[in-house]
């Protein structure tokens, strides 16, 4: 009898596989898709039916079904990454091998967790059928990102950006979000003030105080210009100061869950600046195996794995490394509930990472490291001590404040530290400080600042947000993200964030001069929008392509004219109008599925060679009102061409355009073919030319401010009962008191769910929620001498390790809502109040899934170009 066949992506995966099964299985290597999925007609085009594909094999792949076993001989064992990748190819073959065998025998769907022996007998005990939703959505989505490319060559005269990144909804998503989010930072971020910090000298070492008063001067340590911070240096300087106060409070802080994909990313750059690149290499070489002591052995779990039951395993070999490593009194007294998707953890936690020195480069033994001695702190026991707050009086007008810990029981430190709580364990110079008590001062040393540090994006928070354009942060993700840092596009800070670089700024403006009414994070939007329809089939997928096809044509503008030979086909039906959804008004005249734009009867292709010449802005080609002078390939006839040989502009003998093959995830595009020299001229002066602009383009300019609306709409205020006055600053909107002074009631404005809080800076007014032009929503205090503003939802706790008087939310991949610190370089968590230890809110029933909170929306406003009108898209951030 047969052995079953396990089949996997890598040669190190399936050595390592052979090894720990002993010859019990055989493997399979395929590196690249082996089966090609045809898009079928559909007989209705109006109607909304799954899409039908056929199924052929690759050519270059003939020798990996050779060796596959005869239907019904032996098992097959499909056993890629649990990626988006993976899902693809394991569905290609599944469908090719059910095809091939009237729908008798298909592949198995095997989710690896580790590549060790214990885990590999495990998994086999849990296939799952092959995901054939999440397999067509990414087919479907590479056939639009085929569209885009179409479309940007006919625009922009390339469908990839400068350094060849190529132009697709995963790249522009990424550019998009960044530019976005660093436009809204400067539009809102309040202006900077000053501060003063002085450096002391106490018994025990130096310390930092910051001023946090100056009678009549500030209550708060900040004014407004330079000349101020002159004054209150000279109302304490050659002054002693004195310890006035000193308080101690308990400290307890939970060990962190093991590593996950993003908080590893974000470490190992802080820690040791391993690139994004470099991280996911060395989780793959860890992953895939590594050979100690002549065995070939998995050391670690995939980061890309679902939630297992053979992880629980795990556990109890990590409790007992950490008793063996630091005593059984240092282990925690039950083991910690953790959930384990997407969790990296090692699979012989006695393998220590010095042992593996010589044996793998040091990028892999430090990536190892950080795993290992994380996940041997989950499993140990809070660190305790004490948060000491001093506060000191130099002269009779000011006064100081300094923080410090000391721990007296590290418990999950002696393991784990990590950036976020290395300085906890240094000794604190604070203690032993006492009320009287008089220090020397060393430095002073005044600061510019915004009061709280503006949020750009970390690994975590993009990961969230590119979620939302269903575009997951995994191997393939991430390789877009090192081209993007490779090409100057994006910027990793010292911090971890993200930012903007030249080229996309040239990529933004360039975008938006080819689509005007769709600028931005708009136009991905859009394009996320349609896909969904077309996934989800509330749009059949015929008139969805059609619909982006035609959308793309009115709304975008030609900056650069290139001649393409092309044939003219006969049509059955010509529209002069946008195609409206069935349903809708009028019967919508939809054609065969085929990938023709539809034009007006007086549009041509002229005859004998045209200049390649490049467009302003203010002289781009209006397509449907002035015609096309040449109509470039329709992406079906691009692939078939190069399937086939058939030269462009020649009919092949079949050609449709469901007769599409697509490039598997990672997404990232075979290199172009070369443009002719007078086009790439045309193009290159394109993007030079946007680069010269470069500023930041805003979609939409923010609010200007305005004064009180009094004659606006009002209510009753819920403290005193006199009318809220609807008023406006810069940041839009909220409910105020006429009562103010003498009452300071505020609140927000909207659909926001209202809360109460005190605002931690001023204790004077209550923090109201507001959004950005773009549907942000961020929160401020309404006080007009105050700048708290806060990105995330403000809750009053303070941070036991930084001493912030306030956490905000945050959401993670899982959809799991925490309380952290707001400061830079502060990485303290906890769970959100009323909220078990899955991150679910008590009222919601075990079994129960968390509500999802933000769904992408595209709504029209105005009549669109054919009836005169301005057609809008916009971004709307709701609750479902």
């Amino acid at each position: 009898m047969a052995r079953d066949v396990i089949v996997v992506e890598s040669e190190q995966k399936a050595r390592t596989i052979a090894a720990q099964l002993a010859g019990e299985v055989e493997t399979l290597v395929v590196t690249s898709a082996p089966v090609r999925a045809t898009l079928l007609p559909p007989a209705d085009p109006l109607k909304r039916e799954p899409p039908q594909f056929s199924f052929t094999r690759v050519a270059e792949q003939q020798e990996f079904f050779a060796k596959l076993p005869p239907s019904g001989g032996a098992t097959i064992y499909l056993a890629f990454d649990s990626d988006q990748r993976g899902e693809y190819w394991a569905w290609l073959i599944n469908e090719y091998l059910l095809a091939e065998s009237n729908g008798q025998h298909g592949g198995r769907r095997l989710h690896l967790f580790g590549l060790s022996h214990d885990e590999l007998r495990e998994s086999f005990r849990l296939v799952e059928p092959v995901d054939s939703e999440t397999a067509v959505a990414c087919h479907l989505r590479m056939l639009f990102n085929v569209h885009l490319a179409h479309h940007l060559k006919r625009l922009l005269g390339t469908d990839t950006g400068p350094q060849g990144v190529p132009l697709n909804s995963d790249t522009l998503a990424t550019v998009f979000l960044l530019v976005e989010r660093e436009t809204e930072i400067r539009a809102f971020t309040p202006p900077l003030k000053w501060q003063v910090r002085v450096r002391l000298a106490g018994a025990a070492g130096e310390f930092d105080a910051r001023l946090i008063e100056a009678y009549g001067v500030t209550d708060d340590g900040y004014v407004r210009d330079a000349l101020q911070g002159k004054d209150l240096v000279g109302m304490f300087r050659g002054r002693p100061f004195k310890v006035s106060e000193v308080t101690e409070e308990e400290l307890q802080i939970e060990p962190p869950a093991p590593f996950r994909l993003m908080e590893l990313l974000q470490e190992a750059y802080l820690a040791y600046q391993l690139q994004p690149a470099q991280v996911v290499a060395a989780l793959r070489q860890l992953y895939d195996g590594v050979t100690m002591a002549g065995e070939t052995v998995g050391l670690i779990s995939s980061f890309v794995s679902p939630e297992s039951s053979e992880a629980r395993a795990v556990w109890s070999r990590v409790r007992g490394q950490v008793e063996e490593q630091f005593g059984a009194g240092a282990l925690a007294a039950t083991e910690r509930e953790l959930e384990m998707k997407g969790a990296l953890v090692p699979l012989r936690p006695e393998l220590l990472p010095a042992s593996l020195a010589g044996n793998v480069e040091t990028a892999v033994q430090q990536v190892y490291g950080l795993i290992h001695s994380r996940a041997l702190a989950s499993q140990m026991q809070d660190a305790e001590g004490l948060v000491i707050d001093v506060v000191l009086q130099a002269g009779d007008a000011c006064l100081f404040r300094a923080s410090g810990r000391k721990i007296r029981q590290p418990g999950f430190l002696a393991a784990y530290q990590g950036r976020q709580f290395g300085e906890l364990l240094a000794p604190s110079p604070l203690v032993g400080l006492e009320s009287g008590q008089e220090v020397r001062d060393v430095q002073i040393i005044p600061e510019q600042t915004a009061g709280f540090p503006p949020e750009y994006y970390n690994f975590e928070g993009l990961a969230v947000d590119l979620a939302d354009f269903s575009l997951p942060l995994d191997a393939s993700g991430i390789a877009m993200l090192q081209r993007l840092l490779d090409g100057n596009y994006l910027a990793l800070m010292p911090d971890g964030t993200w930012r903007c670089r030249e080229n996309s700024i040239t990529l933004l403006n360039v975008m938006n001069r080819a689509f005007p009414s769709m600028k931005g994070i708009h136009f991905v939007a859009y394009f996320e929008q349609t896909v969904v329809e077309a996934v989800t089939r509330r749009k059949p997928l015929a008139l969805a392509l059609q619909q982006f096809d035609q959308a793309m044509m009115m709304q975008g503008n030609v900056l650069v004219k290139i001649k393409v030979p092309v044939t003219t086909r006969a049509r059955g039906r010509v529209s002069r109008s946008i195609i409206k959804t069935p349903g809708v008004g009028a019967s919508p005249p939809v054609a065969a599925p085929t990938d023709e734009v539809l034009l007006p009867p007086s549009a041509g292709v002229p005859s004998g060679e045209e200049a390649l010449v490049a467009v302003p802005p203010d002289e781009a080609v209006d397509l449907v009102a002035e015609g096309v002078p040449a109509l470039a390939p329709s992406p079906a006839e691009e692939v078939a061409a190069a399937g086939t040989g058939t030269p462009l502009g020649e009919e092949p003998e079949e050609v449709a355009l469901t007769d599409l093959e697509v490039v598997p995830p990672p997404v990232m595009a075979p290199a172009p073919e070369p443009l002719t020299a007078p086009a790439a001229a045309a193009t290159q002066e394109l993007f030079a030319e946007a680069a010269r602009a470069g500023e930041i383009v805003a979609s939409e300019p923010p609010a200007p401010a305005v004064e009180s609306l009094h004659a606006g709409p009002t209510k009753p205020c819920p403290d005193c009962g006199r009318p809220l006055l609807l008023k406006e600053d810069r940041f839009g909107k909220y409910w105020f008191c006429s009562g103010h002074p003498e009452c300071r009631h505020s609140e927000s404005y909207g659909k926001e769910v209202e809360f109460s809080l005190l605002c931690p800076l001023c204790r004077i007014g209550n923090i109201v929620s507001k959004h950005t032009p773009t549907g942000k929503p961020f929160y401020v205090c309404p006080e007009p001498d105050c700048e708290f503003m806060a990105w995330s939802r403000p809750h009053p706790i303070s941070c036991q390790v930084c001493d912030s008087p306030f956490l905000v939310e945050k959401k993670n991949l899982a959809g799991k809502i925490s309380l952290r610190c707001p400061q830079a370089g502060c990485n303290y968590m906890q769970p959100l109040p009323g909220e078990d230890d899955l991150g679910l809110p008590a009222t919601v029933a075990p079994g129960q899934a968390p509500v999802k909170k933000r769904v992408l929306v595209r709504r029209v406003k105005g009549g669109g170009s054919a009836t005169g009108g301005v057609r809008k898209v916009r971004v709307v951030r709701r609750k479902s």
